[in-house]
């Protein structure tokens, strides 16, 4: 299997494909490379397409303490520098969103683009002291309990149950410290580091969301209809990305790269492309289409 060195992690990687610009994947949160297998697929005739196994995850191994959101954005540098992708098209789900708000923030150079699947933010507080005592809230005395009780909210009655078996069965074999110690690192950086990282995002990286599920601190997860146009979560990026692009997948779960996936890679494909040819995405997508 194939892993790159990086500063205090082994991280498994995959590489395909030859062209330009590198689409780099970051998975969610209890997840692996695995989740973007359709887009590997889909995508790998036209640009280089690289996976992860983000650090504490799958097979990359890493000290558990080590997990914050900006380490795994350092990571992300640091893969798209030890693998010399060049010009990279950054693309995050859930846990990944973060990490990839976070990698535009802190060296937007290194990105000609990101995308930001089914993003939420989920903590909200005001000190270290009162996210931590939120996130020990939230797990409780069994956290494997408390992740198969937050996966299974993620899915609705159409999900396939293969699918579902498969995601489950990833995320319950995380062990209780990597479980507590990425909840945290969550937690704290929704609550203290996510405006911070937009404010930090120039408009010279183009942003591109694309929104399945709405879900946050007091909201049960919904599934968006094809009605809709916004969710407060949309807005808020708004607030601080003027370039953000808006892409709607309704009907389908969190997992919208799985339970839709054609519709997912022919939106990226569409945004890699543009970008490609020297064009800001906002130039030809339009402010919040229905991908169906």
């Amino acid at each position: 299997m194939p892993f790159t060195e990086i500063p205090g992690c082994k991280l498994f990687y995959k590489k395909l494909g030859t062209g330009s610009p590198s689409l780099l994947f970051v998975h969610g949160g209890f997840c692996d490379h695995r989740d973007w297998q359709f887009q590997v697929e889909a995508l790998q005739d036209s640009f280089t397409v690289v996976t992860i196994d983000q650090r504490c995850h799958g097979s990359s191994v890493a000290a558990y303490d080590s997990c914050t959101v900006e380490q795994f954005a350092t990571d992300v540098h640091d893969v798209i520098d030890a693998l010399e992708l060049g010009p990279t098209i950054v693309i995050g789900h859930s846990l990944g969103a973060r990490v990839t708000i976070q990698a535009a923030a802190d060296r937007p150079q290194h990105l000609l683009g990101a995308v930001l699947l089914d993003g939420s933010r989920l903590t909200t507080g005001k000190s270290q002291e009162d996210v931590e005592r939120v996130e020990a809230q939230r797990l409780g005395e069994d956290p494997s309990k408390y992740l198969a009780s937050r996966f299974e909210s993620m899915f609705f009655e159409n999900a396939d149950a293969g699918l579902k078996a498969r995601i489950f069965d990833t995320a319950v074999r995380t062990p209780h410290a990597a479980i507590e110690a990425i909840a945290r690192a969550t937690g704290l950086w929704d609550a203290l580091g996510l405006d911070v990282a937009l404010g930090t995002v120039p408009p010279t990286v183009s942003v591109l969301a694309i929104q399945s599920t709405f879900h946050d601190h007091k909201t049960e997860r919904l599934s968006l209809s094809p009605e809709t146009k916004t969710t407060p979560w949309l807005d808020h990026l708004r607030q601080y990305l003027p370039q953000l692009e808006v892409a709607i997948v309704p009907g389908v779960g969190h997992f919208n790269m799985l339970e839709a996936p054609d519709q997912i890679s022919a939106a990226i494909r569409q945004f890699a492309e543009k970008l490609r040819n020297g064009r800001t995405a906002s130039q030809e997508i339009s402010p919040s289409p229905q991908v169906k």
